[in-house]
């Protein structure tokens, strides 16, 4: 609050007040300072373009989207709050399906019908979009490539496997 004192000028302004929002689960906000959503466009003077996750979405529980109402109650709580020139837009976030599959070996003593489901619930959180999770527990980076490399790191954590042979990784429209 001494930071930002209820006036959103910097994006940590915006992410910070739009995260606070009155009567709002917020879970996540990406700032895209000077984009333009319709045209994607990018330095666009005066514009700043909020990417709003739900903290929890029952029907998306993978990839939460907003509804209609909690893009209008950040957006109101916003408005009194920005620079007078500057242009707000609120997005729902866009998901890029993946397809990926390994081939683990798992340590002696594990049951590997177990580490497979440590295996797939691994994977899960460290591609998720909301904290804690994430590759630095504050969601998987927005824009940010994911290679197969990322994929075999996040599983050689997990108690029970001893080697990641190889990993596949695809859009899943491939």
């Amino acid at each position: 609050h001494l930071r930002h004192r209820e006036r959103a000028v910097a994006a940590e302004d915006f992410q910070d007040l739009a995260l606070e929002t009155p009567g709002c689960h917020v879970g996540r906000v990406i700032v895209l300072p000077r984009h333009e959503p319709v045209s994607h466009t990018d330095e666009v003077p005066g514009v700043v373009t909020l990417v709003v996750f739900p903290a929890f979405d029952p029907m998306h529980l993978e990839e939460p989207v907003p509804d209609r109402d909690m893009l209008r109650r950040v957006c109101a709580w916003l408005e009194p709050r920005r620079l007078v020139t500057t242009e707000l837009n609120l997005i729902p976030p866009e998901y890029v399906p993946v397809w990926t599959s390994l081939l683990v070996e798992t340590e002696r003593g594990y049951n590997p019908a177990t580490v497979h489901g440590w295996v797939e619930l691994a994977i899960r959180q460290y591609l998720a979009p909301l904290p804690p999770y994430g590759p630095s527990g504050s969601g998987w980076p927005s824009g940010q490539p994911l290679r197969r490399v990322d994929i075999q790191a996040a599983v050689l954590r997990i108690e029970g496997v001893r080697l990641v042979h190889d990993v596949l990784l695809a859009d899943a429209e491939e």
